[in-house]
């Protein structure tokens, strides 16, 4: 396993075990206790992992960037634009997908 894989799968393990009390107790929208609960629905309504990722993305220099670009699952639609941005965006996709599997366990 590379080491980005290992730093995603990481990163949604820790973010799954702390957010999964609070989604099965949340009676909003996409809650665990409404009538159609979605765990990634409530992720991005909550705002909660974006926040966890930006925090991680704002201690990354160029290298990381570049470091994050040539290792992630979701490459950029269109080229060029800010390696920083679409670094943050590569990301969040990734962990959003590997707490998509652990969800599904």
């Amino acid at each position: 396993m590379s080491d980005y894989k290992k730093t995603v799968k990481d990163e949604a393990e820790r973010f799954y075990a702390s957010a999964e009390k609070d989604f099965a107790q949340d009676e909003s929208e996409f809650g665990g206790k409404s009538a159609q609960p979605s765990l990634l629905r409530w992720v991005d309504a909550s705002g909660r992992l974006s926040a966890r990722v930006e925090e991680i993305a704002a201690k990354w220099s160029h290298k990381d960037h570049l470091w994050v670009e040539t290792n992630t699952r979701s490459r950029a639609k269109h080229s060029g634009g800010d390696k920083a941005s679409n670094a943050f965006v590569s990301f969040l996709q990734d962990v959003r997908q590997a707490i998509k599997k652990l969800s599904k366990r």
